[in-house]
């Protein structure tokens, strides 16, 4: 009975004194408003993770593969080198 009562008293006294209440958030930024989370695996790998990005890394990763799909397609096919070929 003395540790039950003891606890109860801890729980009082730690839930008048602010430690039970949750925190309020800090006011966020403008690029912390932009944060976007995804859980992404590697390709072969079993285990994914949390990665989190601001909307100019988002822009910079989709302006890297346009100008990567850019480059594939404007790639120049040669004529073929050896024989056999059609």
């Amino acid at each position: 009975m003395p540790a039950t009562y003891a606890f109860g008293v801890l729980v009082l006294l730690g839930g008048t004194s602010g430690c039970l209440t949750p925190e309020k958030p800090p006011a966020a930024s403008a690029d912390l408003k932009t944060m976007q989370c995804e859980t992404q695996r590697i390709t072969g790998s079993l285990v994914a993770t949390r990665v989190c990005t601001l909307q100019f890394q988002r822009d910079k990763i989709h302006q890297d593969v346009r100008d990567a799909v850019d480059f594939i397609n404007g790639e120049k096919i040669g004529p073929c080198p050896g024989p056999g070929c059609n």
